[in-house]
This record gives C-alpha cells, sequence and structure tokens, in this order.
C-alpha cells in the first residue's frame, strides 16, 4: 500500500474483487482480531489466581469485544441487533478465554 495523504490510502490491485472471496477474507480479519485481543487479554495469565467473578468479568469482556468484532446481525424484518451468547459461541468454536486461561496454566505447571 501507499500513503499519499495522512488519510487516504491505495489499495492494492492484488486483492481480489470476487464476492466470492469476500467470506473468506472476513473470517481471517475476525481471526486475527480475536487473537490479538487473546493475546492481549491474557499476558502472564500462568500466574493468575481467578475466582468464579473474576472468570465471569472475563467472559463478559470477551463477548463485549468479540461483539464489536463480529458486528450486528440483521433479522427477516430489516432490523438489526447484537449478536446473542450462543450465537458467539457457536462463531468462535466454545474456544471460551477462561478455559484458554485454566490450559496455559496447567501447561505452565507441567514445564
Amino acid at each position: 500500500m501507499k500513503l499519499d495523504a495522512p488519510h487516504s490510502v491505495k489499495k492494492d490491485t492484488d486483492q481480489p474483487q470476487d464476492p466470492q472471496y469476500l467470506p473468506i477474507i472476513n473470517r481471517t480479519i475476525m481471526l486475527q482480531n480475536i487473537t490479538m485481543v487473546s493475546i492481549l487479554l491474557t499476558y502472564g495469565c500462568e500466574a493468575w489466581t481467578l475466582t468464579n467473578q473474576d472468570e465471569q468479568y472475563l467472559r463478559i469482556f470477551e463477548h463485549r469485544i468479540l461483539r464489536k468484532i463480529l458486528g450486528p446481525v440483521q433479522n427477516e424484518d430489516g432490523s438489526w441487533r447484537i449478536r446473542m451468547n450462543y450465537e458467539l459461541n457457536e462463531l468462535i468454536g466454545n474456544a471460551d478465554i477462561v478455559r484458554f486461561i485454566k490450559s496455559k496454566r496447567i501447561a505452565w505447571l507441567v514445564t
């Protein structure tokens, strides 16, 4: 990409413009964003002591971030709504942040 001015960006012509590639591109961007958030959120998690309330706060924060990344859903009547927790869990494959932290802690203890 070439920058002409502070707020204008020229797009490369190498990127596919065919609509069939859009779901793949959107999924890749979504996975990159989720990965970046989980890395930042769980830095040093091996040494954390989590209470049930801490786990609940982490899940709430994760769902908020996922709703921002994934955006709203359009209903059949044309109205927009936020995604529900079960929809978020289906999209990320039940990869819970608390399970990830606990697995990192176990892996840290084993090594």
